[in-house]
């Protein structure tokens, strides 16, 4: 993200008026191929010593074939969310690509590149405009991301989980034994 703000400051010095756009993308499916391992990085991250790394369940080239197989032959619907456009500020531009501020008040993205009277490269300046960039694109995410049957269901058993285990922080409810996964009729 970062190099669109250094490109779009790049293409102003040049003396062009043409804007990058950004258009967040949200894919939502039903299976993360990759979901345990990004959970287990995040958990690893935020628990420190408090994270038990969990048994791997892919020790043998079989396992790994089967799992892939009940993957890919399991149909997985891929579900396409387009957020608004904005320019590499994170400001929504309309239909003609002018940019607006919070207030809906029209703004020339040139103006953020100037200092001392001239356009010129400032890398604290632009690292903020990436930092901001990136909380609009996430906040987009929040905004446009299609919630799935498969992550209701998911998000609904771990609340039930924690309400069944309150005396457990996070680290706890996942070293639970998989029968404490099953969920008697009355809760559904």
């Amino acid at each position: 993200m970062g190099t669109a703000v250094e490109a779009q400051r790049a293409i102003l010095q040049k003396g062009k008026m043409e804007k990058i756009f950004v258009v967040p993308l949200i894919l939502s499916y039903h299976f993360v191929l990759e979901a345990p391992f990004l959970i287990e990085q995040h958990l690893r991250a935020i628990g420190k010593e408090r994270y038990i790394l969990s048994k791997d369940n892919f020790k043998s080239l079989w396992q790994i074939m089967k799992f892939t197989w009940r993957v890919f032959s399991s149909g997985n619907e891929i579900v396409l969310s387009f957020a608004r456009p904005m320019d590499v500020l994170g400001n929504p531009v309309d239909m003609d690509g002018n940019s607006f501020d919070q207030y809906g008040n029209s703004i020339d993205i040139r103006d953020y590149f100037i200092r001392a009277g001239e356009l010129r490269m400032d890398m604290q300046r632009e690292s903020e405009y990436t930092k901001i960039l990136a909380e609009k694109i996430v906040e987009r995410f929040h905004c446009e991301n299609i919630v799935l049957t498969s992550h209701l269901v998911a998000f609904a058993a771990f609340r039930i989980l924690k309400r069944e285990n309150q005396h457990l922080d996070l680290y706890g409810i996942l070293r639970l034994p998989a029968d404490d996964f099953i969920f008697p009729w009355d809760y559904m």
